[in-house]
């Protein structure tokens, strides 16, 4: 009797929690609430114990930067679906039949591109994507895949969209059992990862090194940078902090030196410069200055420019109608030559929340992925090996490969790559520094170049 009423009370537990949050559908914020406070530790504590095996290895966690299908948001912003739809295609992810319609009357009435837009009818509790969204990979035998990482908030229609937009792509979904978000998490695609200390916090029933072998297994990541970020007083996530727009390139807010958090950025900086980018050379780093928002509040508030999003050659950030708008597109397009820079009306969003918390890219399936792998130059016979491991899109093979050398912007030499082992190509060449980019085509006529925007961007060693 006595285990009877404990089932029972378990079920009433968790259809509150299903009904509480669930009826606040897109509307709850982006840090805890009151009703959810007490029951984050058990919600939490039942969802590390959905854990699946992990995809078969060496696997890649990809960069933002990669080629996307579409931008997905919930966010009913005119400016940024516009912007969003005028650089690509726009995944809006809406409750129902109804929310479909509306978002359609609107983009009707802003004269954009029908065509742009499609949608993921499914239910949600907020607006957070890119916390509770998909974390794409490449496992080792060159197939396509959603890490679900489990969201540190109570709320379970999110807790699962990973789980739903595996189904519509009909790829699979691997559960590691670490409770993590995307807004305190950027990969380079090469094995490299970086996040606040929020990760170790939030999952003190394991020890740091099961953490790191979870992130090694499931997302093949195999350097994890972790430093303090605003602890105990910010959410922590690394996008209010700073930006990793490339493997090798990182924007960083430099905020002034009486705010409380000017410690833990320059910390996380000094980090940076200690370490060696993937591309074998120490990390640009663009300092992107931190301007007050403040109106009167007893805490620290600034424009959140750091927190931008990064799609199919564009680079969006959140503007604010004065100045400093100009300051950080300057900024950025210092750090991504190339990219095209576009402002998007803030409204009214401010440090710990803008553009990069509320969208997330649908990674391209049907595409070519260029991995380099030259973080430690190989010299033989006074020659350098260049290498990368290659994955042509689905139902094709590697057709050429080359490494192109570059110097003054224009092309000196064109090396082919050939295949060594497995999905690995190298070359060889005399110059032992240098720029270039790798360019692959494949049988299905998909050619494909990392950098992505390659010549413009290029790898420096």
């Amino acid at each position: 009797m006595i285990k009877y009423s404990l089932i029972l009370t378990l079920l009433s537990i968790n259809l509150f929690v299903l009904n509480s949050f669930a009826a606040h559908a897109e509307n709850l914020p982006i840090g805890l609430t009151e009703k959810e406070k007490p029951l984050l530790e058990s919600y939490l504590q039942g969802q590390m114990r959905n854990v699946t095996a992990p995809p078969m290895g060496p696997v890649h966690s990809l960069g933002e930067w990669e080629e996307a299908d579409a931008a997905m948001t919930l966010w009913q912003n005119d400016s940024l679906i516009k912007a969003l739809s005028e650089h690509g295609n726009v995944k809006i992810l809406t409750q129902n039949n109804s929310g479909k319609n509306s978002w359609l009357a609107s983009i009707k009435n802003l004269n954009l591109d029908e065509s742009k837009f499609s949608f993921y009818i499914v239910p949600t509790d907020s607006i957070w994507i890119r916390d509770y969204g998909p974390w794409w990979i490449v496992d080792g035998s060159g197939k396509f895949g959603i890490v679900d990482t489990i969201y540190n908030r109570p709320r379970p229609e999110d807790d699962v969209v990973p789980e739903f937009i595996g189904r519509q792509l009909d790829v699979p979904v691997y559960k590691p059992g670490l409770v993590h978000t995307g807004g305190n998490y950027y990969s380079d695609g090469l094995g490299n990862a970086f996040s606040s200390t929020l990760v170790e916090t939030e999952n003190n029933n394991f020890s740091v090194a099961q953490v790191l072998e979870r992130m090694l297994n499931f997302l093949g990541i195999n350097s994890y940078t972790r430093s303090e970020l605003g602890k105990n007083a910010t959410i922590e996530h690394l996008d209010t902090f700073g930006k990793l727009v490339a493997p090798d390139t990182w924007v960083f807010s430099e905020f002034p030196k009486n705010s409380r958090f000017y410690t833990d950025a320059e910390r996380m900086v000094q980090i940076l410069k200690s370490k060696v980018s993937p591309y074998g050379t120490p990390y640009k780093i663009f300092r992107l200055r931190m301007n007050s928002a403040s109106k009167g509040q007893s805490r620290e508030y600034y424009r959140a420019y750091i927190n931008s999003f990064i799609s199919n050659g564009a680079l969006y950030f959140p503007t604010y109608g004065d100045a400093g708008d100009d300051e950080a597109k300057r900024v950025y397009q210092q750090a991504l030559p190339g990219y095209k820079i576009v402002g998007v009306d803030a409204e009214g969003t401010e440090w710990g929340d803008s553009v990069h918390c509320r969208t997330r890219n649908l990674i391209k399936k049907d595409t070519i992925f260029i991995f380099p792998q030259i973080q430690t130059p190989v010299f033989t016979s006074n020659q350098l090996t260049v290498s990368a491991e290659i994955i042509p899109s689905p139902n094709s093979e590697v057709l050429k490969a080359e490494a192109i050398f570059v110097e003054n912007g224009n092309e000196v030499e064109r090396l082919t790559l050939i295949l060594d082992h497995n999905h690995t190509y190298k070359a060889q060449t005399n110059k032992k520094s240098g720029e270039f980019y790798i360019s692959v085509t494949d049988t299905s006529g998909k050619t494909k170049t990392h950098p992505l925007l390659a010549p413009k961007m290029l790898i420096r060693y």
